[in-house]
This record gives structure tokens, C-alpha cells and sequence, in this order.
């Protein structure tokens, strides 16, 4: 029994060794099967996913096959960031009313030393200076043509910083047609290119195509929305300043002109 035992013992680990074998070597080759047969390709490596660095690192390469419609969007970007820039500098509040001007101004009158309001504002160019300058050198006109004429002065300055920022809006309009005359240029070229291969090319091209040439769209949204936001913001900060200045004027008016003339009736 003892022999029995050991001999199927033996013949276990025998079928075993062997199924072993048989799963880690290479299936054979069948006898009629040519010498010459190519081996089987080893399975496709799956790609790695693609990082943030190495989106960030392949960008400028991205955008140079969006062709000439990305140079062009490129060179509108710098331009609106050269005009959001000049905004910045020079839309600020003390070159439209400075703070403690119309007070000073105000005392100044007080005491009658009207040369030296002038020089006041000469020292202080901004909107505002000009407007209480050109208020002490028609002072004796009556108050509705010099209210008349400095609603001009005003407004006309006004104007001109929310036309210095139009040109944003000009950008951001134009930056998603741009992209989207790239990518309907690139799409054409690229049904010719699937047309050319026949009807069973590789559907690789057709995606390669239009993942490319959708870059123009993606950088036109991209340029276009900040300088829209860019824009509007702007234009509101030109408008809350003119209201300010509109509401210093009208006190430096009411408290000049007419006690002036209640006290001359």
C-alpha cells in the first residue's frame, strides 16, 4: 500500500510538473504549419496618460500646428494685453478725481485766492483739476454756460477712456471667428486628406486632423473671454468714476455759483 502510495504520489507531481511546463513555454508550432510563419505580435503597451507638466511642456508645439490662424491670434493677444496695460496705468482715480482736490479747491475759493486754485490744478492734471480750473476762469459767466461747457469737458474725457478700452471688445469678438475660420479651413483639408486614402482609410487621420485644427477654437475662446471680462470691467470703472465726478462738480457748483447769486438777489 505504502508502494501504491508513493507510486501515485509520483504520478501526481509528474502531471503537475508538466500542465506547469506546458502553461509557461510557447504553444508549439503545428507540423504543417510553415517554417517561415512570423511570430505573434506582442500586445499593444497601453500610453501613459498625459500629465499637466506635460501638457504645459508640449503647448508651444500644440499651438505652432494650428498654422497661421494661431500666429494671428497670438499677435491680437498681445495687443489687447498691451491695451489692458495702458487701462491700468492710466485709468486710475487720481487722474479723474484725485482725492482731497475739490476740498482744497472748495477752501481756496472761500478765502477768494482764486490764481492760486489754478495753480492747484495745474499741479494736479486730471479731469476733475481741469474742469474746476476752467470753473475759476469763467467765474463770472452765468451758471448755465459754464455748466453747460464743462458737462462737455467732462463727458468728452469720459468718452475717450471707455473708447481706449474698446479695443478689448474689438479682440474678444474677433478671436472666436478667427478660430473658427482655422478650424473649418483644417477640417476641409482634412476630409480631402481621408477622401484621398479611400473609403477604408485610417480613421487615425480624421482624428488627428480635427484634434489639431480645434486648437484655433480653443485658443480663441481662450484670448477671447478675458479680454471680454477685461473690457466690461473697464467700462464699468470709467462709469462709476464719472459718476463721482459728476457728484463733486454738481457740489462745487451749487456751493459757488448759487450762494453767489442768492446773496446777489
Amino acid at each position: 500500500m505504502r508502494v501504491v502510495a508513493v507510486g501515485i504520489a509520483l504520478l501526481l507531481s509528474i502531471c503537475i510538473g508538466s500542465v506547469r511546463a506546458q502553461d509557461g513555454a510557447p504553444a508549439a508550432a503545428p507540423a504543417n504549419a510553415p517554417a517561415s510563419a512570423p511570430a505573434a505580435a506582442p500586445p499593444a503597451k497601453t500610453k501613459a496618460p498625459t500629465t499637466i507638466f506635460g501638457a504645459i511642456a508640449s503647448a508651444p508645439g500644440k499651438l505652432m500646428e494650428g498654422g497661421w490662424t494661431v500666429a494671428m491670434q497670438l499677435l491680437l493677444s498681445v495687443l489687447a494685453g498691451a491695451y489692458a496695460i495702458e487701462r491700468f496705468v492710466h485709468l486710475r482715480r487720481k487722474a479723474v478725481t484725485p482725492d482731497g482736490l475739490a476740498e482744497r479747491a472748495d477752501a481756496l475759493w472761500r478765502e477768494g485766492k482764486f490764481p492760486e486754485i489754478v495753480a492747484l490744478c495745474e499741479r494736479t492734471p486730471s479731469t476733475l483739476g481741469r474742469i474746476i480750473k476752467f470753473i475759476v476762469l469763467h467765474k463770472s459767466n452765468p451758471l448755465t454756460d459754464v455748466s453747460r461747457a464743462i458737462g462737455d469737458i467732462g463727458g468728452r474725457e469720459m468718452r475717450q477712456h471707455i473708447q481706449r478700452a474698446y479695443p478689448l471688445a474689438v479682440v474678444g469678438m474677433i478671436e472666436p471667428l478667427l478660430g473658427l475660420l482655422g478650424t473649418v479651413l483644417g477640417m476641409m483639408e482634412t476630409f480631402a486628406a481621408v477622401a484621398d486614402a479611400g473609403a477604408l482609410g485610417d480613421a487615425s487621420v480624421l482624428a488627428h486632423g480635427i484634434s489639431k485644427f480645434l486648437i484655433c477654437t480653443g485658443v480663441g475662446l481662450f484670448i477671447a473671454v478675458p479680454c471680454l471680462m477685461l473690457y466690461h470691467y473697464f467700462k464699468l470703472r470709467s462709469t462709476s468714476m464719472m459718476h463721482e465726478l459728476e457728484e463733486q462738480v454738481d457740489d462745487l457748483l451749487h456751493g459757488w455759483f448759487l450762494k453767489r447769486e442768492s446773496f446777489a438777489a
